[in-house]
This record gives structure tokens, C-alpha cells and sequence, in this order.
């Protein structure tokens, strides 16, 4: 497994738009890439929403065919967590996405791989 950059990469809570909002970006040095490894969602309204998230590569736009999440249910006043996730994304990609209503706050962890260094160490959010 490549070596892990010291900085971590998400762990910030992010607030979503009904519009596409950047909720991570794997930065162009990190030539190896990342591995995203979890997705919080949390909803603070009173009712249920849907949340879309997209992984698009460098220069590219959200879409269908790089949506990782599509309408996923996140309960009223609730959260939805996918852990142990070891998914791919490219060096300068970004992890975007959008709510069906406002109060969705998503979180992401992932650790980001440069191209040399030393042994690879997990980062806990």
C-alpha cells in the first residue's frame, strides 16, 4: 500500500446545497491518489432528505456516471454512515454533492497517498 500523506484529507463536517457543493478535494501532489473511507451524512431538518454524491475526476462534471450515492435516504433529525468504504479517487478529483433540502451536512475520511514516503498510517475522523 503506498505511504499516506501527513495531512489528512476531509474529516470537516461540510453543509450541502440543493446545488453541487465540493465536500472534498484530493489535491494534485497526492499523486498516488486517496482512498476515501467513510461518508457521514447528518440531516438537522424535521423531515427526511435525499443526499447525491459524486466522485468527478480532474476537469470533469458531476453526473450519473460518476455518482457514488444517488437520492440515499438520510433520516429526519438522523444520520446515514457508510464505513470500511475503500474506494478510489484520483489525484486533483474532488468528492462533491447535493441535498433534496437544506440542513444536510456531510462529513468524508480519507487517507491520500503521495507518490514516496514513509509507512502508511490511518487517520481516525
Amino acid at each position: 500500500m503506498p505511504a499516506m500523506e501527513d495531512a489528512p484529507l476531509g474529516g470537516t463536517p461540510v453543509a450541502l446545497a440543493v446545488t453541487e457543493t465540493t465536500i472534498l478535494a484530493v489535491p494534485a501532489t497526492a499523486t498516488n491518489g486517496a482512498e476515501l473511507r467513510t461518508i457521514e451524512v447528518s440531516n438537522s431538518a424535521a423531515a427526511a432528505a435525499n443526499v447525491t454524491i459524486h466522485i468527478v475526476p480532474s476537469g470533469g462534471a458531476a453526473g450519473a456516471g460518476n455518482a457514488l450515492l444517488q437520492a440515499a435516504a438520510v433520516p429526519a433529525n438522523g444520520t446515514l454512515s457508510l464505513v470500511g468504504l475503500e474506494v478510489p479517487v484520483a489525484a486533483g478529483a474532488t468528492v462533491s454533492g447535493f441535498g433534496s433540502a437544506v440542513g444536510l451536512n456531510a462529513t468524508l475520511g480519507a487517507l491520500s497517498y503521495p507518490s514516496s514516503g514513509a509507512e502508511s498510517t490511518q487517520v481516525q475522523f
